[in-house]
């Protein structure tokens, strides 16, 4: 994966720490006692970092999206479904999305809604 997103192959533990220095993925600090590392907060994403194709880049992007939405979306199902007795005039559409989940074609899990 190195050689091919262009990088020299690390070999020791500095090069691979010279990488992650590179990558923004760790920071390095001189101070009176040594050298201290940390590692941000928020990490850069793998496109940040790396030449990544359309199609892979498309498809994080959808995973990234449902993670953060999916988790609303089913609090939001449950509310209107169990705590509200499911109400009549939604009723089709919220059964449909109660149905036992299955995995899309173009994703790894279970929350794009995809049947």
């Amino acid at each position: 994966m190195f050689t091919a997103a262009g990088f020299p192959v690390p070999t020791t533990v500095r090069d691979v720490s010279e990488h992650y220095l590179m990558w923004g993925l760790a920071r390095r600090e001189e101070t009176p006692d040594g050298t201290r590392w940390s590692v941000p907060a928020a990490l850069p994403l793998p496109g940040d970092l790396l030449p990544l194709d359309a199609d892979l880049t498309k498809r994080l992007e959808w995973i990234r999206w449902t993670t953060r939405t999916g988790p609303l979306v089913n609090g939001l199902i449950e509310y209107l479904v169990d705590d509200l007795g499911e109400p009549q005039r939604y009723s089709p559409f919220w059964t449909a999305w109660r149905l036992p989940p299955r995995r899309c074609r173009r994703c790894p899990h279970r929350l794009c809604g995809t049947r």
